[in-house]
């Protein structure tokens, strides 16, 4: 773990062994299951395709899923975390508002995804976030 300072921010950890990374990951899925009590199958649209009959974890308004992304499906093997809105009464599936996904290890430099889309309506699952990553 490395730790980075930049001028007037707070310091962070630049996680990049296969174990860290692992370790935040399992601390944010338990965080936001903690505070995400329900539970709903739905499919999950974003640009390119659904993913269908997903297994959604949702506080009612917010719902977070994420699954693995791994080598042999794509050149950027990753773990995916999808956040999003609960669809209005009556409306079927969900979009990504939000995506974080992390490699399983070290840094590829590779976006995985540009799916950012109404982060401020997401306060639960960033601050959360923040506060299993950042220690805030």
């Amino acid at each position: 773990m490395k730790q980075r300072t930049q001028p007037g921010r707070d310091t962070y950890s630049l996680l990049e062994s296969k174990a860290e990374i692992a370790s935040a990951q399992r601390k944010l899925e338990a965080a936001i299951r903690q505070s995400f009590k329900g539970k709903a199958t739905t499919n999950i649209g974003y640009p390119g395709g659904t993913e269908r009959d997903a297994k959604v974890v949702t506080n009612g308004r917010y719902w977070f899923w994420s699954a693995d992304h791994p080598a042999g499906k794509t050149p950027n093997p990753r773990r995916l975390n999808w956040f999003g809105l609960m669809p209005q009464a009556g409306g079927t599936g969900v979009e990504i508002s939000v995506e974080i996904s992390t490699p399983y290890e070290g840094k590829n430099k590779v976006a995985g995804a540009s799916n950012h889309r109404h982060t401020h309506l997401l306060p639960d699952a960033a601050n959360t976030t923040r506060s299993v990553l950042f220690g805030r």
